[in-house]
């Protein structure tokens, strides 16, 4: 009967043993759902925000090169005016930095 009576008690103390791991894991699910559910909603949150901003973000990237162009031609423009006022001097002579005053 001893023998019997020992597992009894080993049983005993593995199994509550494994009821403390069974209440610890249980713990860890419920702190895992937990975070999973404040991430979702930081993803909703952030994808609502993309959401919100795509109408602008879709008009730039298809007028981008549109208005590049359009700033190369402005540039351009604005080169070729500087060049005629300073009385038609070569472009690379040109410098678009201002000499410095003399004091």
């Amino acid at each position: 009967m001893s023998s019997s009576e020992a597992m009894l008690k080993t049983l005993a103390s593995d199994k509550s043993a494994l009821e403390g791991e069974i209440g610890d894991a249980e713990t860890a699910v419920s702190d895992a759902k937990a975070l999973r559910g404040d991430k979702n909603t930081v993803l909703h949150e952030t994808m609502s925000f993309l959401k919100s901003i795509a109408p602008s973000c879709d008009y730039m990237a298809a007028n981008f090169e549109l208005r590049k162009s359009n700033r190369e031609a402005e540039i351009d423009g604005l080169m070729g005016a500087k060049t005629a006022l300073l009385g038609g001097f070569e472009l690379n002579q040109v410098s678009l930095i201002q000499d410095p005053c003399p004091l």
